[in-house]
């Protein structure tokens, strides 16, 4: 007998909810010493797995395990081991004659303990040679285990861990004190801030950093030492921030309250954490913690003016803890948000962030902004190129949630207008009256001045997102005036309440002094319970829409749209094309007829089917002839209608002639399969005949 497998182990295993055989290649001795383990949980044997050994262990070591369906729970992770009993059971008596498998079952069950006692001791904590352990007391709770300067194993209380051990300073409550700890620190040292708000990893750089600390006052990412206040013998340099790419990412310290005094520091600190990026970095990241938060005005982003683009704020990503939701909307819900809420003077023209370009590479995300029923707009948008919003919501604004624009002309070295952006999953919300509009796109060049050579808004794409605007009359949800090329899929516009028949989910702007805009925007599903007004640009739009936004189709030029079952309005007016085409001749043969009531044509009947709402055009041509005197009528037919107005008449005069009809008509609103035919009679007094006929019937849609 032998154990010839080193492990004691199979797995791991996924549970399927089902019962399960788990197979297993090591030596087992009794049915009781196997062992499952489900999520590092034992289960109990023959309530949640039943055993089956191989019979011959010695040449087939191993066996399977049924784990019942009750116990398999679906996607957790099952181990088989064993857990043999640390007994020894064996007897050798003196003065006998003991068997060789005695002596090697015995000798193999100590294996089976000592594979047992490795399995268990490699999960551990283990020091290398030479290094001493560890023993802890009963009073160790709420410990950390680590290493000391010299490698040995030593422990370190939670309550006081702060940064890596060992180092010139390990944790600091304020930025005052890691300045004084920054009077010893040697290169590399390390040291953790706890300051609320501000919380991170900074090490000590011995390098001259006096332009860093310089441009960044707020001291963000550098912490200059007491003794040397302009960081040229060296500074505390921030480290990454949570899964951010360098060191320039801020996590910006805001406080919570309104007073003016909160609300002026609030705004300080984020105006600093954005100079400090675009001085130090030409961009970066600044991150805003949960809470609600008050500012005394519009939050800047760039210096951009008519004149000259941005000086600073180029590549800057906002990001905050989440997007909030509207306590009268339960399906948009964030827990946990960033709220941003303007503070200031109520201004129609103020936003809660106000982006000053021309500016390129901005990105917002996870963060709400609430104008408070003061600021006229949450997000403007002024010359900003290259730009992508990602779960914004906006609230409680007065005049416009989003506005995008430019400035009156190009600047010096900007080619740019607003535009190749993206707004994905944005929100807005509780407008502070019904009298408030959604979406703006447009030019800050005069409305008198072509669009042509000059900025305007283009290529944006609105990915999803709901916008409420106030519904009332004059109001919309969003308006295209100065623009083109722009997209939404999947986004819907709805009046929040003041729905008094007056307003518009979409308004179309026609620019005056360039009649094309706005031209080339493509709409896709949107959603909405008011219609459109306007008229757009020569240069045309197209929409696609659901056929429940049918009602709200207007008569807006410069617009064409398509709905899902295929129909078409320009111009507010509906459009047909060609649905189908069905043929009928009478090649070189002719047809007779002598009765005096109209009766089909033989072989000009043609079968048909439609969409409801379609039309249908029927054409016939053909030769006929009447004999002698009298005359012979042609009728065209449709669902055992014969349609008077569609009457060609042939008089006898000993001579064959051409006869032809056509015909339009409204085919019923539901569609369903019918006939469409050819019906001829005679006077009664002599044979009508026709011959070399084509029957056409089109349905239109």
């Amino acid at each position: 007998m032998t154990v010839a497998t080193t492990s004691r182990l199979a797995g791991p295993f996924t549970g399927t909810g089902a019962d399960a055989v788990l197979a297993f290649t090591f030596k087992v001795l009794a049915v009781t010493d196997v062992e499952v383990v489900r999520d590092n949980v034992v289960l109990v044997l023959n309530s949640d797995y039943t055993v089956a050994l191989n019979l011959d262990q010695e040449n087939a070591p191993g066996g399977s395990v049924t784990v019942l369906a009750a116990s398999n729970t679906f996607g957790s992770i099952f181990y088989v081991t064993t857990a043999a009993p640390e007994s020894q059971p064996t007897s050798l008596p003196a003065q006998n004659i003991w068997s060789p498998k005695i002596i090697e079952g015995a000798l193999d069950r100590i294996a089976i303990l000592l594979q047992q006692l490795r399995a268990t001791v490699s999960r551990g904590f283990i020091m290398p040679f030479g290094k001493s352990g560890l023993s802890l007391s009963p009073d160790d709770k709420g410990v950390l285990l680590g290493t000391d300067v010299n490698g040995n194993a030593t422990s370190y209380p939670t309550s006081s861990f702060k940064g890596d051990p060992g180092s010139a300073g390990e944790g600091y409550s304020t930025r005052s004190a890691l300045a004084a700890a920054g009077n010893t620190a040697t290169n590399l040292d390390d040291a953790y801030l706890t300051e609320t708000g501000r919380e991170g990893k900074f090490v000590w750089n011995n390098a001259n950093h006096s332009a860093h600390v310089t441009a960044d006052p707020n001291q963000g990412l550098y912490v200059a030492p007491s003794s040397d206040p302009t960081g040229a013998s060296g500074a505390w340099v921030r480290q990454n921030h949570g899964n951010a790419a360098s060191v320039a990412d801020i996590l910006v310290p805001l406080a919570t309250g309104s007073d003016s005094a909160t609300k002026t520091a609030n705004l300080a600190a984020i105006t600093g954490a954005l100079d400090t990026l675009s001085s130090l970095f030409g961009g970066g990241t600044i991150r805003f913690p949960q809470g609600t938060f008050y500012f005394s005005d519009e939050i800047p982003v760039g210096d951009g003016t008519n004149t000259s683009q941005s000086t600073k704020h180029h590549n800057i990503r906002i990001v905050g803890a989440g997007k909030g939701s509207s306590p009268s909307v339960s399906n948009v819900q964030t827990l946990a948000p960033t709220v941003l809420r303007y503070g200031g003077s109520a201004d129609t023209t103020k936003a809660v962030i106000n982006l000053k370009g021309p500016l390129h590479g901005i990105q917002i995300e996870n963060i709400e902004l609430d104008a408070n029923g003061l600021a006229g707009i949450g997000l403007k948008t002024n010359h900003v190129d290259d730009f992508v919003y990602r779960n914004v919501i906006v609230r409680n604004w007065t005049t416009n949630s989003y506005v995008f624009t430019t400035r009156t002309g190009f600047t010096t070295g900007v080619g740019h207008g607003c535009g190749n952006g993206s707004l994905y999953d944005c929100y807005a919300y509780d407008p502070a009256s019904n009298s408030a509009n959604g979406l703006l796109l447009t030019s800050g060049v005069s409305t008198a001045t072509t669009l042509v050579g000059n900025p305007d808004t283009a290529n944006m794409d609105i990915y999803g997102g709901v916008f409420f605007y106030g519904g009332s009359t004059g109001t919309s949800g969003i308006e295209f005036a100065g623009c083109d090329n722009n997209s939404y899929n999947g986004t819907q516009f709805i009046p929040a309440g003041g729905n008094d028949g007056g307003g518009h989910s979409h308004k179309w702007t026609q620019w005056p002094g360039s009649t094309w805009f706005p031209g080339g925007n493509q709409l896709r599903q949107g959603g909405f319970s008011q219609g459109m007004t306007g008229t757009a640009g020569t240069g045309g739009n197209m929409a696609w829409f659901d056929n429940s936004d049918s009602g709200y189709i207007p008569s807006v030029t410069g617009l064409s749209v398509q709905l899902a079952d295929g129909s078409r309005y320009v111009n507010g007016q509906r459009s047909y094309s060609v649905y189908s085409i069905s043929t009928a001749q009478l090649n070189f043969s002719t047809q007779t007829t002598t009765s005096a009531t109209i009766v089909d044509v033989p072989g000009l009947v043609l079968p048909l089917t439609y969409p409801a709402g379609s039309k249908l055009r029927l054409s016939f041509t053909g030769v006929a002839a009447k004999d002698t005197t009298g005359t012979g009528d042609f009728y065209l037919n449709h669902n055992g209608s014969d349609y008077g107005p569609s009457l060609a008449r042939i008089e006898a005069t000993g001579y064959a002639a051409s006869v032809a009809s056509e015909l339009l008509i409204d085919l019923p609103s539901a569609g369903s399969a019918v006939n469409a035919k050819v019906r001829f009679q005679s006077d009664g007094t002599n044979a009508l005949h026709i011959q070399n006929a084509s029957f056409i019937a089109t349905v239109l849609y």
